[in-house]
């Protein structure tokens, strides 16, 4: 039972990671463009909005998933709405949620004013204010993907000195997305087990080497070897100015 709970999980995990990523690849596009939007192409316009309107209505399908799979099968769309326990209310907590919003969104805009991708980690970033508590930092280094933040700077600011550590790291996220929009591409379950093929070179062949486990934990891989096999069906696209071809097949 426990080993079925735990696989429910990681399924509603990938489904959520999944939405993560197309968030992330509507939040550049959106960052990138030009306004008005429609000075980009209508068919690009068209694709992404598209896009928007599906993960709109699968959103509310894995949060249905979620809520199915921690209780007993029954449909959150079912549930009476939760009363309020009053006396669970923490007013600090409150607040350090509330700064920690602020200081997400304002990370995210200096993000967005470097044009770095949320999927790439950075070193560290200074912002204003006290310390929050290291439960509440530590969702807003997850939130902006920096390893260090240091409290009480006047302003924002986000070192933006990209380490070979921290390039092959985003490599390595760039790579996961590939690989689970492969899996949707081939039509395979959430839940199936794969096994994964690649040829690269450079620092892509690197980061596939140094977070093999990181990729495969991912992307449900069990297998992540160098080398084209028969019976792998694959895809080759760039990925920081390096071509990669990946290549999946059921475990």
């Amino acid at each position: 039972e426990l080993g079925g709970l735990r696989r429910e999980l990681a399924e509603s995990n990938l489904r959520y990671k999944t939405l993560q990523e197309e968030t992330e690849l509507l939040r550049d596009f959106a960052a990138a463009a030009p306004w008005p939007i429609w000075a980009k192409s209508a068919e690009g316009n068209l694709r992404y909005a598209n896009k928007a309107y599906v993960r709109a209505t699968e959103g509310k399908g894995v949060a249905d998933a979620i809520h199915r799979n921690l209780w007993g099968g029954k449909s959150v769309h079912l549930t009476d709405f939760p009363t309020v326990d009053e006396s669970a209310l923490d007013p600090g907590l409150e607040e350090q949620m509330a700064a920690a919003r602020r200081l997400v969104e304002a990370g995210l805009a200096a993000r967005d004013n470097a044009r770095i991708k949320v999927r790439q980690p950075l070193s560290s970033i200074a912002v204003p204010g006290e310390a929050l508590s290291d439960e509440i930092a530590g969702i807003v280094r997850d939130e902006l993907n920096v390893k260090v933040i240091v409290f009480g700077a006047p302003d924002v600011v986000l070192n933006t000195d990209i380490t070979e550590d921290l390039k092959l790291e985003g490599m390595a996220r760039e790579l996961v997305r590939m690989i689970n929009d492969l899996r949707r591409q081939l039509g395979f379950n959430v839940e199936d087990r794969v096994l994964a093929r690649y040829e690269a070179n450079g620092m892509l062949a690197t980061a596939l080497e140094r977070h093999a486990d990181y990729i495969k934990r991912e992307t449900l891989a069990l297998e992540l070897k160098s080398g084209r096999e028969e019976g792998f069906k694959g895809d080759e696209r760039p990925i920081e100015g390096e071509q990669v071809w990946i290549g999946l097949r059921l475990s």
